[in-house]
């Protein structure tokens, strides 16, 4: 009895006793590892229930991220923006991406040299992807690769073409000829202030007059001196011609027009000059040079849009050409490298708005119309009009005028540039 009990225990002891499933060795799986529709490559795997190990060095080097395994397996990584570390280590029961920690269990995570293999659910929680496997078709792929290096290089690609080929795409659908009607339209502009103490004698008003006339526009304003109960009125007049295409002569100005030179001031006469009438402001280009290294390429933005980019040399050298206008230029530049690697510098260029392109000529000339005359206005407290013509020196020119008047006086007096004194 005895001799037959001792088999059937040593039977039930091996039924009873199960092998871990953590010992369960995994399956080796050829599968295709794709990073969207971007890129993909056959890798050699391994399969545990029903997720696939994924070699890391492998999908690292497709997402274009720097990386270093070492022979013990313990692999790290760097991944800008931000310049955040992926730390894994097999003998470590957590993965770390930055401040993120994502625990992960012996069965997920297998070393032979030289790779390092991670599931791929846990890796996808780690980088913040999502990973699709298909054992029908043996294929795992990240559904949306946007934030890895290699998607963001892709979508700076894509700039720099659309910004080489902006130029071809900036067409007006319609051009429009200048015209220069000898007569044409008429706009009226006005304003009232009325206070509420004295709605009617403390008013002021203003009424602005303009027409295309001659070619060029004459501009008429009227407005009060003072309230509206002392009757006093000021009013400047002027035609202005442009002429975009000449070279000598673009502007000229007739009537109440300011002087040329670095302190312009209001005079009755004309001015001529061959500066553009709207001047553009970008002024030129500056060359701006560095050195990274070889691989690496750079861009310029201002404002956030890209205005030029280059690549490093086998030197390392760089050089962009920087449209420059004026005023502050502040201009950010990025750099990348060939494994999503970002510096980021800036620079600030300052134009003086007295400055011209190179190679650029131009003038201005003004001065008093020949027939000028100052008018001395009505003075309100006499009621008589007050008129005063310059006295002529000895070449018959009118000479200079000096009025005084008593204390308590207000009467305005007009000057020989038109202007109340």
């Amino acid at each position: 009895m005895l001799i037959l009990r001792a088999p059937l225990l040593l039977v039930a002891a091996l039924h009873t006793h199960q092998v871990p499933r953590d010992t369960v060795p995994p399956e080796p799986v050829v599968i295709d590892l794709r990073i969207g529709r971007i890129t993909g490559t056959t890798v050699q795997a391994y399969r545990v229930r029903s997720e696939v190990l994924l070699p890391l060095s492998q999908f690292l080097q497709l997402a274009e991220i720097r990386h270093r395994l070492t022979p013990d397996g313990r692999l790290e990584a760097t991944v800008d923006p931000g310049n955040r570390h992926i730390v894994i280590d097999p003998r470590s029961d957590s993965m770390e991406y930055g401040d993120h920690h994502v625990r992960i269990e012996r069965e997920f995570i297998r070393f032979e040299a030289p790779e390092l293999y991670v599931g791929s659910e846990r890796l996808g929680d780690l980088l913040g992807l999502m990973f699709v496997v298909d054992w029908s078709d043996l294929t795992a792929t990240v559904v949306d690769p946007s934030s890895l290096p290699i998607a963001r290089r892709l979508r700076r690609e894509a700039a720099r073409e659309a910004y080489l080929r902006r130029p071809d795409g900036m067409r007006a659908d319609v051009t429009l000829g200048l015209q220069r009607p000898s007569w044409d339209g008429v706009v009226l502009d006005y304003s009232l202030f009325s206070p509420s103490t004295d709605p009617f004698a403390g008013s002021t008003y203003a009424v602005g007059l303009g027409a295309d006339v001659g070619g060029g526009s004459l501009e008429m304003l009227g407005q009060s001196v003072g309230p509206a109960e002392l009757g006093r009125m000021h009013v400047d007049a002027s035609w202005t011609g442009v002429w975009r295409e000449n070279r000598w002569v673009r502007q000229l100005h007739l009537g109440d027009v300011p002087s040329s030179g670095p302190r312009s001031r209001a005079l009755e006469g004309l001015a001529v000059t061959n500066a553009p009438f709207v001047r553009p402001s970008l002024i030129g280009s500056l060359r701006y040079a560095g050195s990274l290294e070889p691989g690496w390429s750079v861009e310029a933005y201002r404002g956030g849009e890209l205005v030029a980019f280059d690549s490093a040399n086998a030197s390392g050298g760089f050089a962009i050409d920087l449209p420059v206008r004026y005023g502050e230029n502040p201009v950010d530049f990025v750099a990348y490298g060939p494994f999503g690697e970002i510096r980021e510098f800036n620079r600030t260029y300052r134009v003086l708005a007295e400055l011209l392109p190179a190679r650029r000529f131009e003038y201005g000339l003004s001065g008093p119309l020949p027939a000028a005359v100052i008018h001395l206005q009505r003075h309100r407290q006499s009621r008589s009009p007050l008129r005063c013509k310059p006295p002529l020196d000895g070449a018959g020119r009118p000479g200079p005028v000096l009025a005084r008047f008593a204390p308590g006086s207000h009467a305005p007096v007009r000057g020989a540039r038109g202007q109340p004194q």
